[in-house]
């Protein structure tokens, strides 16, 4: 599954940061872990990418280059 980084933070895993609008590829089990982890913050700091979305960007993108 694909996400998308809303809010800035730190990967209590990998000491990683993430950035808002980053996007990267996570497993459904890690993307949950991560969900639990980030509420207790109070703010949504993930969101999911659906596929139609993908689809819709990778339209936008070819019809940008044509």
């Amino acid at each position: 599954m694909k996400i998308r980084i809303l809010r800035e933070f730190e990967d209590i895993h990998t000491s990683q940061l993430y950035s808002v609008g980053d996007e990267f590829e996570v497993s459904v089990e890690r993307y949950e872990e991560m969900l639990e982890n980030l509420s207790e913050y109070g703010k949504d700091f993930l969101e999911k990418i659906e596929e139609a979305t993908i689809e819709e960007e990778v339209a936008e993108d070819e019809t940008v280059q044509d």
